[in-house]
């Protein structure tokens, strides 16, 4: 048996014993990701761009975060209580809500061409 990095684990080596091995079970792990990468665009996909209403929705969320103006420094609510927030707050809060559609958009354009994707990744 041979030492490795996880020598400590019970059992003792974990993993592939040679570098082709390695090498073999590296790529098996990335194509899985990549499968897994591609199947969650296209649920994205699915739900923004080929439901009824999906891209009606996604419009809204557009329109209520990315276009909506930073400077409408505003309170929000949790748990039913208002909490006011700095203008520094606010920009963080509105950058997180901003980059959860930027996400959602590019889950759709993955979606799109997972072919070219796949291709220029690797």
């Amino acid at each position: 048996m041979s030492r490795g990095a996880f020598d400590w684990l019970p059992g003792g080596s974990v993993g592939p014993e040679t570098p082709e091995e390695a090498a073999e079970a590296n790529q098996a792990q990335h194509d899985a990701a990549e499968i897994r990468r591609i199947n969650q665009a296209k649920l994205f996909f699915d739900v923004f761009v080929n439901s009824a209403r999906g891209p009606e929705l996604l419009e809204l969320l557009r329109a209520s975060t990315i276009e909506m103006p930073l400077f409408l420094v505003g309170n929000t609510l949790h748990q039913g209580m208002e909490v006011g927030l700095s203008t520094a707050e606010w920009a963080m809060f509105r950058e997180g809500q901003n980059s959860t559609i930027r996400f959602i958009e590019e889950q759709i354009r993955i979606a799109r061409t997972p072919t070219q994707e796949t291709n220029d990744n690797g």
